[in-house]
């Protein structure tokens, strides 16, 4: 059978102090959390040619950057860019069925 506790009201705010977790607040991403690449750069990065990643820029896959006369990528934009390839078995299923 259970036991009724009486509790007094500081020890239920404490013990709610105890058991609501403490969230930290997370700072707003600002300008400075950015990280621009150059096309060179970008493309050391990914192990691509430079005119591999400006063919991406012109068809849209990549979105790109002007800044005076330099072109830079965004490095998160360039790791949502890279595409997952099917395994055989995604593709054509397994080969035991």
């Amino acid at each position: 059978m259970a036991q009724q506790v009486e509790l007094s009201p500081a020890s239920i705010e404490a013990l709610a102090e105890l058991l609501t977790p403490k969230l930290k607040p997370q700072p707003a991403a600002s300008v400075l959390d950015v990280v621009y690449l150059s096309v060179t750069d970008a493309a050391k990065r990914q192990s691509v040619s430079a005119k591999t990643l400006h063919r991406m820029i012109d068809r849209g896959e990549l979105h790109a950057y002007k800044f005076g006369r330099s072109i830079r990528v965004k490095v998160a934009d360039l790791d949502r860019a890279a595409k997952r390839i099917k395994t055989v078995s995604e593709t054509f299923g397994d080969a035991d069925e």
